[in-house]
């Protein structure tokens, strides 16, 4: 197998032997790339390419020091042994070409053409195959998985073997038909003992022929396989000749197994060997599944994990033609109250900060959704739960909203545990019209997390509605969490308790407390009490004290740290 990088920029000549033009981009001065990621294969180029996600790379290298180019030019486990690579990596190229695989499939499945708003998903997706159609990588993999999970089964059968061995001899036989040797201590022994006629063990045969399928898969693809001595297995200079006529001699085994567990491995090796012979038969035959923009399958992956699926049409779907990559409900920053979570999903390298397109975009898109909210506020429709605007302080719900991206451990290739990152590295992004005002309709902040990308992969294809449910309760906490903590760390807050009607102290203060203050409904039944938040920085500590010198003689403020909740009654 040869490994490629999206969007890297190889040698013309080298690409051209991997991958039909169509596939290439030509960038000048003898270089090219190719923006597509997924997995081609064809009797006519170089037979098996994987075509990584460029998160993947880091500067020149793959996997911290693997160089990209070798990777490319070499049989990808070949060249990994020389870098002195573990078995992770072999393992993890072969595993993670499924999973790739199979995440594309997951994408059309998700994404049919009939209901499909934006078309555009849908065409950045270019295959030969049908959804539930094998290629040759599902059935490599599905054979060396076969293998691990079935040792020892495997290795029961292979000590009856040899324990059958010795009590195959005919002594009767051997005793009338063939003269012994004497040796020096007298004893008698027979160099050509006569074996009883044996009947054919097609258990055997059958493991005769795996071994020897994965005596190909240990030579050609590096795996530290370990192939018992005890079969005559077919080696690789003569595999190509045994294909030829492998199906004739699976055909003669069909229906002599009775163990569930072989017929299993029949049904494989029938399908590997079915496949392997139309690569043979149909010169330039191609198996591909390939995204031009992976972007958009990245996107889904996390609209899978985060975003809701329902009443969301026109929230997600701007009426101003923009697209929300990721919108979902939940608690807001102020219980009791639930509020949209509006989220951006940005499918770059590690390194790659995030543009000012996208940042103008994504203060938009939050904005489109607070306007939408407040006009069913005003129409007295929007939903009790929902809080966008307050009526005592005229003060604004904040609006959770941010950017996400993906990361990969390259030291931890086997991890796909639910990993969150606060990216420290990219600072939040503020939008405002008047400083010190948090509860500002104009004050908007895109916060930055990043998210595990194996994980992120492994919640997309799981079929299991819980573990999913457990996922994005995990992911969804995270992010609430993490934005508490910011605002707990770059605000104080306080209890403002109004010792005067809470009309006339607002009334009162309102030109040094507008888009300071806001009431949830946890307040609603202390109609005096409001929250105050003020912002912290060194820039803003006069005006600060200036404030509460001259609302204090009106109120009682209590410090909170909101993120404990509080019992207010």
């Amino acid at each position: 197998m040869h490994l490629l990088i999206e969007g890297y920029r190889y040698d013309n000549k080298l690409l051209s032997t991997l991958l039909p033009d169509k596939y290439i981009t030509d960038i000048g001065n003898g270089r090219a790339s190719t923006n597509f990621v997924g997995y081609f294969n064809s009797s006519q180029k170089s037979g098996m390419v994987l075509i990584l996600p460029k998160i993947f790379l880091t500067g020149e290298f793959v996997f911290n020091s693997v160089p990209v180019v070798e990777l490319a030019s070499e049989n990808s486990f070949s060249i990994l042994k020389k870098y002195d690579k573990s078995k992770t990596e072999a393992d993890f190229i072969y595993t993670f070409s499924l999973t790739l695989f199979l995440c594309l499939k997951e994408f059309i499945q998700r994404n049919p053409e009939t209901i499909i708003i934006n078309k555009e998903k849908l065409r950045s997706i270019t295959s030969n195959l049908s959804y539930f159609e094998n290629t040759e990588l599902d059935l490599v993999v599905s054979l060396l998985q076969f293998y691990k999970n079935n040792k020892s089964l495997i290795t029961f059968k292979v000590k009856t073997k040899q324990s059958e061995l010795g009590r195959r001899i005919s002594w009767n036989k051997t005793v009338n038909k063939t003269l012994p040797v004497f040796t020096e201590n007298d004893s008698v022994v027979y160099f050509n003992p006569i074996q009883k006629i044996k009947h054919i063990n097609y258990e055997d045969e059958l493991l005769r022929i795996f071994y020897s399928v994965l005596f190909k898969f240990k030579t050609e693809y590096g795996f530290k396989l370990i192939i018992d001595e005890n079969y005559n297995i077919i080696t690789a200079t003569n595999f190509l000749a045994f294909e030829l006529k492998a199906l004739k001699v699976l055909k003669s085994l069909k229906h002599k197994y009775f163990s569930d567990k072989f017929k299993h491995l029949y049904k494989l090796l029938y399908l590997y060997f079915q496949k392997k012979s139309e690569s043979n038969s149909k010169a330039g035959l191609e198996e591909f599944i390939l995204s031009s923009n992976f972007n958009i399958v990245f996107e889904n992956m996390i609209d899978k994990l985060l975003s809701d699926t329902k009443n969301i049409e026109k929230l997600k779907y701007q009426a101003d033609g923009k697209i929300v990559d990721h919108i979902f409900e939940f608690n807001s920053l102020f219980n009791p109250d639930k509020i949209f979570y509006v989220g951006d999903s940005k499918y770059y390298k590690e390194t790659t900060q995030y543009g000012v397109n996208s940042i103008y975009k994504q203060h938009t898109y939050a904005k489109n959704v607070i306007q939408y909210n407040i006009n069913l506020f005003n129409t007295g429709i929007l939903s009790h739960n929902l809080r966008y605007r307050d009526s005592k302080t005229e003060g604004y719900n904040i609006t959770p909203n941010f950017f996400i991206q993906a990361f990969i451990d390259n030291n931890n290739l086997t991890d796909t545990a639910a990993k969150f990152q606060n990216d420290t590295a990219e600072k939040v992004k503020i939008n405002f019209q008047f400083k010190n005002r948090l509860f500002d309709r104009d004050t908007l902040i895109i916060h930055n997390f990043k998210i595990n990308f194996l994980f992120v992969v492994r919640s997309y294809l799981t079929k299991d509605v819980t573990l999913l449910s457990s996922f994005k309760a995990h992911s969804i906490n995270f992010i609430r969490e993490n934005i508490l903590n910011h605002f707990q760390n770059y605000y104080s807050f306080f209890i403002l308790s109004s010792i005067i009607p809470i009309d006339s102290f607002i009334e009162k203060h309102f030109k040094i407390l507008n888009g300071k203050i806001y009431s949830s409904s946890e307040f609603d039944s202390s109609p005096n009490s409001i929250i105050l938040a003020i912002n912290n920085q060194q820039e803003f500590l006069d005006d600060n004290e200036k404030l509460i010198n001259i609302i204090q003689a009106d109120c009682i403020l209590q410090k909170i740290d909101i993120t404990v909740p509080t019992n207010q009654s």
